[in-house]
């Protein structure tokens, strides 16, 4: 069975998923939606949800109501207020809270809301577990298939946003744990969305997206195959993989009016009678059009060029010092600093997963010993001297400010800088391909490092710590291999 699995799509583009389901490789069986966003489905002359049904093998979205699904929503489009249980009234939509469904060998059930004392549409754990054991009942000998609007406990669902705490559902948990369902699709918690986790109760897929807008849309491309799952997690962006995506300020738009203007290729930006066309499109202007000149010749040539080296003078100071952090996820602790320093060439950490006062004291210490030094990290959003700073401050340690007067997020002035041909800015992306550096884990994730903390605050649950300080470290020396080979292009360039 082929399931297409999606949650939380608050603000994300709907015809998108038309897309999907035609590009598919093998149509897919069903598709299963876990609730929250489940009223923008239904505009005034249009049911999508139904319409998206249509398009599956067997006709059918399973869907639930989330917390937020309560029975009002506005449609965005149309202006008007919209009975959400009105979407359930199109063909082919079931709602699978309200009964479990058979097909073929599975078994599915459904609990819509989030366990109380949540906003929106909440239930108590009885009644959470109750409707779960009746559900359970009806699907007789059936694989047990579970969608859960909320994430079992302690599982995919710390949320951050009104502090740092566990929200999914214990009886959620205890169902799985006994019943051990071969899949739980779930979402609620956004920070989450779009992970995994396989245990011993069976595979629990966060497939939520975020709700800010602009967000991509996460889903998940599911195969069942008797008590054996696969399954692949992507989001909106995957697929945009023209090769003119790798031009600066190049999005899906421009690309559009690329292919209006009968530009297809790289190639056809070295020919210059496409100057004019190319400076008649929207929003383009004669910097853009050399920019682009210049980046088609360095990926064509297999190189990287600098647009402003100035910028990034400073990268040739010997007193470099390279700086990356590991925090909670609300960025409320800091409990690793790792340091290489470019003068001595050595690698050092700050260590301490109990005692964030001692690791900042001995981090201003280490501070006060340098001798003018450049600090240099890698957060595309000046997150680690945005958070060291935060975290001094709140020790009273306001001489952090002197002491990192002169720093630089390398990430931010590559992203308006560097012209080449790479997917992504983002630094276990780039690495591989500028510095031609290896990580020790590809599989562990900087959001995973902070998860594994946040477990060890709220549970008390030890992670492999030798396993995340390593990560720390090769994050430091990743950040080596490109500033090495962004001192090379400079000094070539000299």
């Amino acid at each position: 069975m082929h399931l297409l699995a999606l949650s939380d799509w608050h603000v994300q583009n709907i015809e998108i998923l038309f897309d999907i389901l035609d590009d598919a490789n093998r149509p897919f069986d069903i598709i299963v939606y876990a609730g929250d966003g489940i009223g923008r489905f239904l505009t005034q002359d249009r049911n999508k949800l139904s319409e998206l049904a249509a398009k599956t093998k067997l006709g059918k979205v399973l869907a639930i109501r989330g917390n937020d699904d309560e029975i009002y929503s506005i449609d965005t489009h149309s202006g008007r207020e919209a009975l959400d249980f009105d979407v359930f009234s199109g063909k082919g939509i079931i709602d699978l809270h309200d009964e479990p469904v058979i097909i073929d060998d599975y078994g599915f059930m459904g609990i819509e809301g989030a366990p109380m004392p949540g906003p929106g549409l909440a239930y108590s754990e009885m009644e959470i577990k109750s409707h779960l054991e009746n559900q359970y009942k009806l699907i007789g000998n059936k694989i047990p298939v579970l969608v859960s609007h909320a994430p079992p406990f302690g599982t995919l669902d710390i949320a951050i946003r009104m502090g740092q705490r566990h929200i999914g559902s214990k009886s959620v948990k205890s169902f799985i744990e006994n019943v051990k369902p071969l899949l739980t699709v779930c979402g609620h918690v956004h920070l989450y969305g779009g992970q995994a986790v396989e245990q011993k109760f069976g595979t629990v897929i966060n497939i939520s997206s975020h709700d800010k807008p602009g967000s991509e849309g996460n889903y998940a491309d599911i195969k069942l195959d008797n008590h054996n799952i696969t399954y692949e997690l992507k989001n909106t962006t995957d697929g945009a993989n023209h090769r003119l995506y790798n031009l600066s300020q190049v999005g899906a738009r421009r690309i559009k009016h690329f292919l209006e203007i009968g530009i297809t290729e790289l190639e056809q930006f070295t020919q210059k009678k496409n100057h004019a066309d190319l400076l008649s499109l929207p929003g383009v202007y004669q910097w853009h059009v050399d920019m682009w000149y210049t980046e088609v010749h360095a990926i064509l040539n297999e190189e990287f060029v600098l647009l402003d080296e100035n910028e990034l003078e400073f990268l040739k100071n010997d007193e470099l010092v390279l700086l990356d952090i590991e925090t909670d996820l609300n960025q409320g602790k800091i409990w690793l600093i790792g340091i290489y320093q470019y003068h001595n060439d050595e690698f050092n950490q700050f260590y301490n997963k109990d005692n964030e006062y001692q690791l900042i004291m001995s981090f201003i210490d280490f501070l006060k010993n340098q001798n003018e030094s450049t600090i240099v990290y890698y957060g595309n959003n000046y997150f680690d001297e945005k958070c060291l700073k935060q975290r001094c401050v709140h020790w009273d340690r306001h001489e952090i400010f002197d002491l990192m007067s002169e720093s630089y997020d390398l990430g931010i002035l590559l992203q308006t800088n560097l012209l080449g041909e790479y997917d992504d800015i983002n630094l276990k992306n780039l690495a591989p391909i500028i510095g031609d550096f290896n990580y020790e884990n590809t599989e562990l994730t900087g959001f995973q490092v902070g998860s594994l903390y946040t477990s060890y605050l709220l549970d008390g649950i030890e992670p492999d710590w030798e396993k995340l300080m390593n990560y720390n470290k090769d994050d430091v020396y990743a950040l080596k291999s490109i500033v090495d080979n962004v001192r090379n292009i400079l000094n070539t360039s000299s």
